[in-house]
């Protein structure tokens, strides 16, 4: 079984260290989340990423906020509710389904949470499956490095390794860039 995030710790998610070390606006800027877009945001925790999305993809798109966890789908459902937020939909997941219809999403992201999966190949063939053709996919992962916080070493993937799954999975472009000292990211199309 693989290291899976505590509910508990939820209040990490939306820390100023976090704001610090993963600015979100400029996260989903960076690669390229557009108005209009229709947005998966696997292991969408506390929304601290869904509830940016929802501002930049504005009234034409919509964001997913997909987890495993009622708890955190919740979270976000109470935070809907508090902001008047029209175009997040919460949905319950599980790792061998996304649940989504194929085709459906144009971007997806997905932040430190394919470290946490028991089938990597799996989960990957799903975010496949959900993307339009020429979908984008966004990956951030913990580097495989030893730090303060975060998962165990022997949980973080190596983004060598990552990228040759999303390859075999047929993903294309594939573009590895590093977010500061203790993130890296991939990006590919479909």
């Amino acid at each position: 079984m693989t290291h899976k995030f505590d509910f508990k710790k939820k209040k990490h998610l939306d820390s100023k260290q976090r704001h610090k070390l993963l600015p979100p606006y400029e996260i989903l800027a960076k690669f390229g989340l557009n108005i209009g877009n229709v947005v998966a945001d696997i292991g969408a925790g506390t929304g601290y990423f869904s509830f940016p999305a929802s501002e930049i993809v504005g009234s034409e798109g919509k964001v997913y906020a997909l987890d495993i966890s009622l708890e955190m789908l919740n979270e976000i459902e109470k935070k809907i509710t508090e902001n008047n937020t029209e175009n997040i939909k919460t949905v319950k997941v599980t790792e061998e389904c996304l649940v989504l219809d194929s085709g459906t999403v144009d971007f997806v992201f997905a932040c430190n949470v394919l470290h946490e999966v028991n089938d990597l190949v799996l989960t990957i063939d799903e975010i496949k499956r959900i993307l339009m053709p020429g979908g984008r996919i966004t990956i951030i992962e913990w580097k495989k490095t030893r730090s303060l916080f975060g998962p165990p070493l022997k949980n973080r993937l190596d983004p060598a390794d990552l990228s040759q799954h999303l390859e075999n999975a047929g993903f294309k472009n594939i573009e590895k860039s590093g977010i500061g000292k203790t993130f890296y990211a991939l990006a590919s199309t479909k």
